[in-house]
Protein backbone atom coordinates (compact mmCIF):
# COMPACT_ATOMS: atom_id res chain seq x y z
CA UNK A 1 0.00 0.00 0.00
CA UNK A 2 1.24 3.63 -0.82
CA UNK A 3 1.13 5.93 1.72
CA UNK A 4 0.54 9.61 -0.10
CA UNK A 5 0.49 11.35 3.26
CA UNK A 6 2.61 14.57 3.96
CA UNK A 7 2.44 14.99 7.89
CA UNK A 8 2.09 12.12 10.74
CA UNK A 9 -1.18 11.55 12.18
CA UNK A 10 -2.02 11.92 15.70
CA UNK A 11 -5.19 10.54 17.50
CA UNK A 12 -7.83 12.86 17.71
CA UNK A 13 -11.36 11.98 19.43
CA UNK A 14 -12.81 14.98 19.81
CA UNK A 15 -16.25 16.78 18.71
CA UNK A 16 -15.90 17.96 14.99
CA UNK A 17 -18.30 20.33 13.03
CA UNK A 18 -18.88 20.17 9.51
CA UNK A 19 -21.12 22.26 7.22
CA UNK A 20 -21.26 22.48 3.01
CA UNK A 21 -21.90 25.72 1.24
CA UNK A 22 -25.67 24.50 1.37
CA UNK A 23 -26.11 24.46 5.23
CA UNK A 24 -26.50 27.43 7.48
CA UNK A 25 -25.34 25.22 10.69
CA UNK A 26 -22.91 23.01 11.45
CA UNK A 27 -23.12 19.70 11.64
CA UNK A 28 -21.50 17.28 14.71
CA UNK A 29 -19.13 14.56 13.11
CA UNK A 30 -16.50 12.72 15.28
CA UNK A 31 -12.71 13.06 14.88
CA UNK A 32 -10.57 9.96 14.11
CA UNK A 33 -7.07 11.57 13.56
CA UNK A 34 -5.35 14.75 12.85
CA UNK A 35 -2.34 15.89 11.00
CA UNK A 36 -1.24 19.14 9.67
CA UNK A 37 -2.46 18.64 6.52
CA UNK A 38 -5.94 16.89 7.43
CA UNK A 39 -8.20 15.05 9.59
CA UNK A 40 -10.18 12.39 9.65
CA UNK A 41 -13.62 11.88 10.83
CA UNK A 42 -16.86 10.25 11.13
CA UNK A 43 -19.56 11.82 9.59
CA UNK A 44 -23.54 10.02 9.14
CA UNK A 45 -23.99 11.80 5.67
CA UNK A 46 -21.96 10.34 2.67
CA UNK A 47 -19.90 12.90 1.35
CA UNK A 48 -18.35 13.04 -2.61
CA UNK A 49 -14.80 13.08 -3.27
CA UNK A 50 -13.63 16.89 -3.86
CA UNK A 51 -16.76 18.09 -1.78
CA UNK A 52 -15.47 21.36 -0.03
CA UNK A 53 -16.43 22.34 3.43
CA UNK A 54 -15.80 23.95 6.48
CA UNK A 55 -14.49 22.16 9.59
CA UNK A 56 -14.88 23.72 13.30
CA UNK A 57 -12.48 21.84 15.37
CA UNK A 58 -12.36 21.64 18.99
CA UNK A 59 -8.75 21.67 20.45
CA UNK A 60 -9.51 22.63 24.04
CA UNK A 61 -12.50 24.36 25.88
CA UNK A 62 -11.78 27.69 24.52
CA UNK A 63 -10.03 26.84 21.33
CA UNK A 64 -12.29 26.63 18.52
CA UNK A 65 -10.85 26.09 14.99
CA UNK A 66 -11.84 26.64 11.41
CA UNK A 67 -10.53 25.14 8.60
CA UNK A 68 -11.49 25.06 4.78
CA UNK A 69 -11.16 21.01 3.47
CA UNK A 70 -12.10 18.99 1.05
CA UNK A 71 -13.04 15.56 0.94
CA UNK A 72 -9.97 13.36 -0.59
CA UNK A 73 -11.62 9.65 0.24
CA UNK A 74 -14.78 8.47 1.55
CA UNK A 75 -15.31 4.92 3.16
CA UNK A 76 -19.08 3.42 4.66
CA UNK A 77 -17.99 1.45 8.17
CA UNK A 78 -18.60 -2.13 7.88
CA UNK A 79 -22.33 -3.18 9.70
CA UNK A 80 -22.90 0.44 10.62
CA UNK A 81 -24.48 3.23 8.24
CA UNK A 82 -21.34 5.66 9.20
CA UNK A 83 -18.99 6.69 6.99
CA UNK A 84 -14.96 7.29 7.58
CA UNK A 85 -13.93 10.80 5.45
CA UNK A 86 -10.59 11.87 4.87
CA UNK A 87 -10.21 15.21 4.64
CA UNK A 88 -7.23 17.87 3.30
CA UNK A 89 -6.98 21.02 4.84
CA UNK A 90 -6.77 24.07 2.11
CA UNK A 91 -3.82 25.56 4.04
CA UNK A 92 -1.56 23.15 5.79
CA UNK A 93 -2.01 24.16 9.20
CA UNK A 94 -4.80 24.84 12.03
CA UNK A 95 -5.52 28.47 12.09
CA UNK A 96 -7.53 30.20 15.25
CA UNK A 97 -11.03 31.62 14.15
CA UNK A 98 -11.18 35.23 14.23
CA UNK A 99 -13.80 36.93 16.45
CA UNK A 100 -16.33 38.53 14.80
CA UNK A 101 -15.23 42.48 14.76
CA UNK A 102 -12.07 41.59 13.93
CA UNK A 103 -9.59 42.23 11.19
CA UNK A 104 -8.50 38.37 9.72
CA UNK A 105 -4.98 37.90 8.37
CA UNK A 106 -4.75 38.47 4.92
CA UNK A 107 -5.04 34.74 3.91
CA UNK A 108 -8.10 33.89 6.61
CA UNK A 109 -11.57 33.16 5.87
CA UNK A 110 -13.93 35.54 7.67
CA UNK A 111 -16.43 34.08 9.89
CA UNK A 112 -19.22 33.27 8.66
CA UNK A 113 -18.59 34.26 4.97
CA UNK A 114 -17.69 31.77 2.28
CA UNK A 115 -14.62 32.71 0.13
CA UNK A 116 -14.10 28.92 -1.76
Amino acid sequence: MNDKRRFPRNRFTEPVGLKTRSEQAYQGCLGCDMSQGGLRLMHHDYLPLGQEVFLQVYLGAEDIRTRRARVVWSSQKPHSEDFLIGMEFFQPEIRPVVEAGEEPPPDQDRPGQWSL
